[in-house]
This record gives structure tokens, C-alpha cells and sequence, in this order.
């Protein structure tokens, strides 16, 4: 499957977990098969812990995205 390598709003996938794309990396929320708790994933990798809100979850990709490109721009 081809996705656009464009920026993208967070948005619903099939599966009911939410993604974004930003600067080409894939940011993906969603909650945990228990149904407790939430975990966020950036371009295939799970970051660290577990998140009580889906807000949450989502934040923590956006701050370790962003982690990501301060990285590569120096």
C-alpha cells in the first residue's frame, strides 16, 4: 500500500487506532487489547510506557517526533 508522504492530521484508521504523518514519520495511538490504557508507536517502534488518556498517547508521539527531528537537523 502507498501512502502520501504528506503531512497529515491525526485521522482514524480501519483498525480504530489514530495516526498522523509528520516530516515522514508515522505517528499511530491506540488502546491496549485490555482496553486500560493507551500506547503510542512512531514508523513501527512502541515508545516507552503506557498512557491513561488517548490525548496522552498521542502527545507522547508528538514530543518524541519531534525529539526525532531536532536529531537529524544537527
Amino acid at each position: 500500500m502507498i501512502y502520501s508522504t504528506h503531512d497529515t492530521d491525526w485521522a482514524t484508521s480501519a483498525q480504530g487506532n489514530h495516526w498522523r504523518r509528520t516530516s515522514g514519520l508515522v505517528l499511530v495511538a491506540g488502546r491496549a487489547k485490555g482496553g486500560t490504557h493507551f500506547w503510542g508507536m512512531i514508523d513501527g517502534e512502541f515508545i516507552d510506557g503506557y498512557f491513561d488518556t488517548l490525548a496522552e498517547a498521542m502527545e507522547a508521539c508528538e514530543d518524541r517526533a519531534n525529539l526525532i527531528f531536532g536529531a537529524r537537523s544537527t
